[in-house]
């Protein structure tokens, strides 16, 4: 049965959503103008419309309940996590992309993770109008919204104010990646079809919260995987 998801809770996940798509046009305009592409507005384009294309494709299939299939396995729902890892894997093995990464500025690698305290409260909410399971909030076993409380400090403290500790930078990175992972570990192992743990994770099959797996999570990944991709280079 689709779940009725809080207007406060949705409005603020789409919320998180349109950040996301705004952070990215924004750094990929900086880094595009910093390499300056000879094919700058093209490649601005390609990117924009595949992001629409996606984010509309993710939700039309939630919509007809092509996610929320708990029977089939693997679940259909784990399918929206194939197609960004795959990206994050040709771009990190990208020698073009590279020099994309390195016109953007350390910290802002690091800044922008602080939307993951947001996700946390939107995931609480749901929770606290029993959609959420208890075991993918800071009230279970999730402990994410540390990775985006701690963010600004470990910004600041590792490049505020002309300093370059990229050791602080370095370390925290693969702290926030292994929190990352345990929340995504988690909410697979509520699936119905797998069921480790109790109660299911469902809500993610509906929009607009299948957005989490398919586009947000991903995107956490990312930049960390960016950011360090950065910092061993430098």
């Amino acid at each position: 049965m689709k779940p009725i998801f809080p207007p406060l809770a949705s409005l603020l996940f789409i919320g998180i959503v349109i950040f996301i798509f705004l952070a990215i046009v924004q750094a990929l305009v900086v880094a595009l103008k910093g390499i300056r592409h000879p094919n700058y507005t093209s490649v601005l384009y390609i990117v924009i419309l595949s992001m629409l294309t996606w984010l509309a494709g993710t939700m039309v299939m939630a919509h007809r309940g092509f996610f929320a299939d708990f029977v089939s396995f693997p679940p259909k729902v784990m399918l929206v996590l194939v197609v960004p890892l795959i990206l994050t894997v040709i771009l990190m093995l990208n020698k073009s992309f590279k020099e994309l990464v390195d016109e953007i500025s350390p910290k802002a690698l690091i800044y922008v993770q602080t939307f993951r305290v947001l996700v946390e409260i939107v995931l609480w909410l749901l929770f606290k109008d029993a959609i959420c399971p208890e075991q993918m909030t800071f009230e279970g076993w999730n402990f994410d919204i540390l990775a985006g409380v701690s963010a600004p400090i470990v910004g600041y403290l590792a490049f505020g104010k002309g300093r370059n500790n990229k050791r602080l930078a370095i370390v925290w990175n693969f702290v926030g990646i292994a929190l990352l992972l345990t929340i995504i570990t988690t909410a697979i192992l509520s699936i119905p079809q797998i069921s480790i743990f109790k109660p299911w994770n469902t809500f993610i099959a509906y929009w607009p919260m299948i957005w989490l797996p398919a586009f947000v999570a991903p995107f956490a990944l990312f930049v960390h995987l960016i950011s360090l991709r950065q910092l061993f280079s430098r």
